[in-house]
């Protein structure tokens, strides 16, 4: 499944109030950081996640409250959690 701006509505409806724009933007940037090759069966899963931060992280997103005083969001770690998983153990490509 590729990832859309309606299927990350979807899975994050705290951010439908952004536009279908914006957020293929943030998509298309996340999909350069998670690698089909590299993140395999969890490549949609960490584009998401990486999407939900850029824009929790972005002027629109800030108004959601979704980052702490410290600058995390609310999914670093999950996303963490995540990378650990997809780095992990021996790869083929």
């Amino acid at each position: 499944m590729a990832v859309t701006a309606q299927t990350f509505k979807d899975a994050y409806p705290e951010f439908e109030n952004l536009g279908d724009t914006y957020i293929e933007t943030k998509i298309t940037s996340a999909e350069l950081l998670c690698p089909d090759a590299i993140w395999g069966d969890f490549a949609d899963q960490g584009v998401m996640l990486r999407t939900a931060q850029q824009l929790a992280l972005s002027p629109p997103g800030r108004d959601l409250k979704l980052v702490s005083d410290d600058g995390k969001t609310v999914y670093d770690a999950e996303l963490t959690r995540l990378r650990t998983i997809v780095s992990s153990g021996n790869r083929l490509i």
